[in-house]
């Protein structure tokens, strides 16, 4: 708390919340419960892995942005579950393939576009559980590997004449309009998991409704998010998982109730303007503004918990939200969630016309 500001109601809250920022020192990387991958950023549960960033549960992978659940796999992007996998895009259940874009369940390959359950196959788009094919065309085992060895690769150039025959035999090939994986319903947007109701959102994974979202993996009711994880949050960028309840959060994993937060880690809660928050400095304090305690005591002087008194905090915060962005809340009736009154008002202020209630001090 020693870096924590007063409150200026007479100047725009995001100006001292700028400045804030400025002050708090924040840590250099992200990463949690990793083993030998210091060069790493925004990961989780990572062993002997280099500049892996965005990935998590991977072992012996380099090069990767979303990877997750891989081994010995380098250069992928949006890979899960790959096992000495090469330069794939959008891939899930891969072994020992390379070159692989859009395309799941496949092993012992090497460049595909959009295939499902292949094995030994060269050059092909578009296939369905085959084996033995060369640019979409079945052949035998023994005709197959016998074929294969007039598309050497043991060489730089080699390499690069494959990948220009690759691309330019897919250039006339027909592409669903949305890449697309398991069960997409009422959904719009790219590179597409399991999702219910989505739109317009992209590299998600298991969602559902969600909006406006880049990078999600098992989310819901989730509006104009970057890369987080978790339900009930808005504005939130590479939150892994993401506080329940929170609007405007950076790099602030788990916890509730959070507002306009950077770098606020395990499990903090009922913070509004918060910067590298622990849960140990927040010990003795039931919520905090711009980084300082506020403590709400009742008629007694008997401090109780913010839920319980969330009437005078949350007509404070409503008071900040309005000044600094123009917009009208409902009034937090006494005994109601600041959360719950804050998510849902940032999911319908376009609905809502009631004004906001001057705010009451309990000590009046």
């Amino acid at each position: 708390m020693d870096y924590g500001m007063d409150y200026d109601p007479n100047r725009s809250f995001f100006d001292q919340l700028a400045e804030l920022r400025k002050r708090v020192p924040r840590i250099a990387l992200l990463q949690h419960k990793n083993e030998n991958s210091e060069y790493t950023n925004c990961v989780t549960n990572l062993k002997d892995c280099y500049l892996l960033f965005s990935s998590d549960f991977n072992q012996n992978c380099m090069y990767g942005v979303w990877t997750m659940h891989s081994k010995d796999s380098l250069d992928n992007l949006l890979l899960i579950s790959g096992q000495l996998t090469y330069e794939t895009v959008f891939c899930e259940q891969m072994h020992n393939t390379s070159f692989a874009y859009f395309s799941k369940q496949c092993s012992d390959s090497a460049f595909l576009m959009d295939c499902r359950n292949l094995t030994n196959c060269f050059r092909c788009f578009g296939l369905r559980n085959k084996e033995y094919c060369i640019a979409n065309k079945q052949y035998s085992k023994e005709e197959y590997f016998e074929k294969l060895k007039e598309f050497p690769m043991s060489s730089y150039s080699n390499l690069e004449k494959a990948k220009a025959h690759f691309f330019q035999m897919i250039e006339k090939a027909t592409y669903p309009d949305m890449r697309k994986r398991g069960t997409v319903i009422d959904s719009t947007g790219n590179f597409l998991t399991d999702c219910v109701n989505c739109v317009d959102s992209y590299e998600v994974t298991d969602a559902r409704d969600c909006k406006y979202v880049m990078g999600g993996y098992q989310i819901k009711d989730a509006m104009d998010c970057n890369y987080v994880n978790q339900e009930k949050g808005y504005e939130n960028c590479e939150c892994f998982p993401m506080p329940i309840h929170s609007i405007g959060c950076v790099n602030s994993y788990e916890g509730a109730d959070q507002f306009y937060t950077d770098n606020c880690m395990n499990n903090c809660t009922d913070i509004f303007g918060g910067i590298s928050l622990k849960p140990t400095i927040l010990a003795k304090c039931k919520t905090t503004l711009l980084g300082k305690c506020w403590p709400v005591p009742n008629a007694d002087g008997i401090t109780k918990s913010f839920s319980k008194n969330s009437h005078f905090i949350a007509n404070k915060i409503y008071r900040f939200l309005a000044n600094a962005m123009n917009v009208e809340f409902w009034r937090a009736t006494n005994g109601a969630s600041i959360a719950r009154c804050l998510s849902e008002n940032a999911w319908n202020v376009k609905k809502r016309s009631k004004r906001l209630l001057p705010p009451t001090d309990p000590k009046k």
